[in-house]
């Protein structure tokens, strides 16, 4: 089947935060990642047309994931990098994580605890302290002398 590994790296991760919810601080970074795109405007994408499109992508991915459920967006969101999971077509991803999700439901402690880490960075995006980080193009070019 051709996401037989990102179920098997689904399903072991599913374990532990299942076990041990506060696991899923130790990857809190691909979280508030995926997070910020969810939540970016499409004007404040990165220009440059391949980053624009791979950003469009995922968002399009987190945002039905987010739909189906807030626990397991928070499970994607720390188990899958973004650039393995646009390698995939939404329209095929999607229902087969829909049915994976509901033959593997997650714990309440896992769920209580998904839904506080959303809801901390609800509040910073709020207060303005979670701002998505555009890169730039450094000038690596040496500066003019006068």
């Amino acid at each position: 089947m051709f996401f037989d590994d990102l179920f098997i790296t689904l399903l072991g991760r599913k374990y532990t935060l299942d076990a041990w919810p506060a696991q899923v601080s130790s990857d809190h970074n691909g979280l508030q990642k995926a997070y910020c795109l969810l939540h970016t405007r499409t004007e404040d994408l990165p220009k440059p047309r391949q980053t624009r499109y791979t950003h469009l992508k995922a968002r399009e991915i987190y945002g039905k994931i987010y739909l189906i459920s807030k626990t397991l967006f928070v499970l994607v969101a720390t188990s899958v990098s973004t650039s393995k999971l646009v390698s995939f077509r939404a329209d095929e991803i999607i229902p087969f994580l829909e049915q994976w999700w509901k033959q593997y439901p997650p714990s309440d402690s896992f769920v209580c605890h998904a839904d506080a880490l959303l809801h901390a960075l609800e509040g910073r995006r709020r207060r303005g302290e979670l701002v998505p980080r555009v890169k730039k193009k450094q000038n690596l070019s040496k500066p003019k002398e006068s």
